[in-house]
């Protein structure tokens, strides 16, 4: 989805959260900015590791979840793509909105990764911020992400 870098004025991840949760406000003055999205395509030979931990970010419930890279590991196949496509590199925070035509479902996201040898990617990644912005963290877990399996891939 897209990125919600102001609320009320306040642009501090922690500042935003608890503008959205003071339950006094009936109305939110948001600036939202668009994420871009591109898509990957890569290999995934059997037993080769994708090299990427990821984490649930629930909306509603774990069917209609999506993913957030947390960390990206070195000589996995997704390592890999990032030195080939260094304009469609993958980074800590892009979600996966969609794995082989799988779209928003967590488990079955999941599944496709461990047993597909064939991967079709829809990423949503932060857009950049102007310099006259105000720095965000470029990860999602501020306050969005829920307890939710961390699959080691």
């Amino acid at each position: 989805g897209d990125i919600v870098v102001a609320v009320n004025g306040k642009t501090e991840p922690k500042d935003i959260v608890a503008e959205i949760k003071d339950e006094k406000k009936v109305c939110w003055d948001c600036v939202v900015e668009p994420a871009e999205s591109f898509e990957i395509e890569m290999a995934r030979p059997k037993g080769v590791s994708l090299g990427l931990v990821l984490r649930c970010i629930k909306k509603g419930s774990v069917t209609s979840a999506s993913m957030a890279v947390a960390l990206l590991k070195i000589d996995g196949i997704a390592d890999i793509h990032n030195k080939d496509n260094p304009v469609e590199a993958l980074a800590v925070g892009h979600r996966f909105v969609e794995v082989n035509d799988v779209r928003l479902g967590f488990d079955q996201m999941v599944q496709q990764f461990q047993t597909a040898e064939y991967l079709r990617i829809v990423v949503n990644a932060p857009s950049p911020l102007p310099p006259s912005s105000p720095k965000l963290p470029h990860h999602a877990d501020e306050g969005n992400i829920r307890a939710g399996r961390r699959p080691d891939m």
